[in-house]
């Protein structure tokens, strides 16, 4: 039905967006571990470049890591 048709049409809209939003953000994610790399060797920094690998890593649907 016309319904039918309507409601499939919505849903693949709102999961196409939910992946573009992923995807901004995944990228936004990668923008800062760049910057981070480039711009820092202090233990904090380190830290930081840790944690958002791990991020990175987890939003992938890679293996969970545990600090």
């Amino acid at each position: 039905t016309a319904f039918q048709q309507d409601c499939a049409k919505k849903k693949q809209d709102v999961l196409a967006t939910i992946h573009s939003s992923e995807e901004a953000i995944i990228a936004q994610k990668a923008k800062l571990f760049d910057e981070i790399v480039s711009n820092q060797t202090t233990p904090r920094a380190i830290g930081q470049r840790a944690r958002l690998l791990r991020e990175l890593i987890a939003s992938q649907g890679g293996p969970e890591i545990v600090k």
